[in-house]
This record gives structure tokens, sequence and C-alpha cells, in this order.
């Protein structure tokens, strides 16, 4: 009859070996093989540039890229200037949160906003002086 330690021993030993059995293969970066890394240029991988004019004085802008729920790339600007992105691929999220401040002169808006790279919804719309919070999904 075996002894209560030799049965717990079996046991564990074939714990172990489900566990192992269970866990993919690994490459060096200990990542499986299935999963890409996230940040990795691929064919379908094309620059984007985020256009922000603010018209009625200052303001400030965060634009962050988000891939598979990562963020890749956060850029914050607090004049009138372009976000550079070299990297974005179908599915990514750019997200925009900011203020424009100043009220210019209708048919003049607060702060200008374009995309270079087609997105849902579409490029953002002008906007008045206030906050700014948008997410674009690239096409």
């Amino acid at each position: 009859m075996p002894t209560k330690k030799k049965a717990a021993k079996k046991k564990a030993a074939k714990k172990t070996a489900l566990k192992k059995a269970a866990v993919p293969a690994t490459t060096t970066a200990g990542i499986p093989p299935s999963i890409p890394l996230v940040a990795e240029v691929t064919a379908g991988s094309m620059p984007a540039t985020i256009n922000v004019t603010f018209n009625g004085g200052i303001g400030q802008m965060t634009a962050s890229l988000i891939r598979r729920g990562v963020l890749i790339n956060l850029q914050s600007i607090s004049s009138s200037a372009n976000i550079f992105f070299s990297d974005v691929q179908q599915g990514d999220v750019i997200t925009l949160n900011g203020n424009a401040t100043g009220n210019p002169p209708p048919p003049i808006h607060a702060a200008v906003i374009t995309i270079s790279v087609p997105t849902i919804p579409a490029t953002p719309d002008p906007r008045p002086e206030g906050p700014i919070h948008g997410l674009y999904v690239i096409q």
C-alpha cells in the first residue's frame, strides 16, 4: 500500500505535467509565438498626422495611440502643432483629450483638428471653446 507521501508526490507530478501541457511554446522573449508583439510594424502599417490648430488663443491637447488595449504612444501639445504617429494600423485607436480657449468670431472655431488617415468616426469637427474629447478608430 503506497504511503501518503508517495501519493502526494504522484499527485503533484501529475498537476505539473498538466500545467506544462497547457502552456504554449514561447519565443526567447517569453511571448507565445501565436501572439504578435503589440508594437510591430506590419504590411498594413502607415504614418498618421494629427493637425491641431488653436484659433482662439491657446489650448492643450493630448493624443494617444492604443493598440489591442495597450498604450503605444502618447504626445501632448500646448499650442497649434502636428502630432505624428509613425506606425498606425487598422483597428488602432486614437484618443484626443484637451481644451481650447478663446472665442474667435464666427465662422472661425476655437480648435480645428484633422487626422490624416481614415477613421471612424471621420475626422473631428471644428470645436468651439471648451473641453475636447474624442475617440477615433483607424479604418
